[in-house]
């Protein structure tokens, strides 16, 4: 049974305002980001952050607001740069946002710190305290979270990573324990693998839920409450991330993604899209259903829906498209800033 993920960027689709044209203090972020994400590790950026030379400059720089203001947006009240004004052209504008942005960044928490969470519409995002217990080496977690939208049900998100050397299969989380808001420890709290249920490996099938070596992967489960816990959060997970370094051949059918993905309605939307076999022999759907992840503009794995049953058994002939449709996603809405869908399609060649 092979496995496939299909990412889609904020510039593929935008669910908000806010995703589809970013503010100038967010395009001064991102230009900020990009020079920070260019240093190769994060004690070389502490080094460049901690320098006092290096601070004195870009203090100089931020609190020089007598420069060249030639842009006809100039003085405005709002930095233009770069969207209607050349860099360097409504610098006055533009140092008090710089200000304003790096004092923003000094006082604000890390926003993935243990006990940190923030709001969507309809979903509290929290971060627990992660406690990676001992499995197969190599593989770590990050990004771990739970979206609450009821007070008896959240949605358990991460990425898992492959630090390993060697391609490692039917990768997921095991002995799951949650510690509760009210110190209850909820023992198997959580299930999930990175590509879904891999039960197939009992009766011998082959399936491709694999990572290579420097490889992420989301994982995301279900997790409900028992009515003694309605309402709690989780604070602390500890968990255990197993493999089998199983390889298999590659098969020769492929389902993909024909284009983009459309998403329909505002309130509790749906997406829906066209699937087609581009390879070269015929796939067999053997999967009732397809499961769907979103990614926020955090990185976080904050919600999931699963598409409408497909006939288990269908084959899908090379160059044929079908079809599919999420039901309804529950706990977002378009104006929640959803960065990447993601469609676990799940095949095997066809006999």
């Amino acid at each position: 049974m092979q496995k496939t993920t299909i990412f889609w960027g904020g510039l593929l689709l935008c669910l908000s305002l806010a995703a589809c044209f970013p503010t100038e203090e967010e395009v001064d972020e991102e230009a900020n980001n990009a020079v920070n994400n260019d240093v190769d590790n994060n004690d070389t950026n502490n080094d460049v952050n901690n320098d006092d030379d290096n601070n004195d400059t870009n203090n100089d720089a931020n609190n020089d607001v007598g420069g060249d203001d030639s842009c006809e947006f100039a003085n405005d009240g709002e930095c233009d740069e770069p969207d209607l004004c050349a860099p360097g052209t409504d610098t006055t504008d533009c140092g008090v946002a710089n200000n304003d942005a790096n004092n923003d960044a000094n006082n604000d928490p890390p926003p993935d710190g243990p006990g940190e969470s923030y709001e969507l519409s309809q979903l509290t995002v929290t971060s627990p305290e992660v406690v990676l217990l001992e499995g197969t080496e190599g593989l770590d977690i990050e990004d771990v979270t739970f979206s609450y939208r009821n007070e008896d049900s959240a949605i358990f998100g991460g990425w898992i990573a492959n630090n390993s050397d060697e391609q490692l299969c039917f990768v997921g989380l095991d002995e799951a324990t949650c510690v509760m808001s009210d110190g209850t420890q909820l023992a198997e709290c959580v299930r999930g693998f990175i590509s879904g249920q891999v039960g197939v490996l009992d009766t011998g099938s082959t399936t491709g839920t694999c990572m290579d070596p420097g490889q992420l992967a989301p994982v995301a489960g279900l997790m409900r409450l028992p009515d003694s816990l309605l309402g709690q959060q989780v604070t602390q997970i500890s968990l255990r991330l197993d493999s089998r370094p199983d390889a298999f051949e590659p098969p020769q059918s492929r389902l993909e993604i024909d284009g983009e993905v459309q998403v329909e309605g505002s309130n509790n939307f749906k997406v829906t899209g066209t699937v087609v076999n581009s390879g070269d022999a015929d796939a067999l759907i053997e999967s009732a259903n397809f499961r769907v992840l979103f990614v926020d503009d955090q990185g976080h794995v904050v919600a999931t829906a699963f598409t409408e049953r497909e006939e288990e058994g269908r084959i899908i002939a090379p160059g044929e498209t079908f079809e599919i449709e999420t039901s309804r996603v529950l706990g977002l809405t378009v104006e929640d800033p959803i960065a990447e869908i993601i469609v676990d399609l799940d095949w095997e060649d066809a006999p």
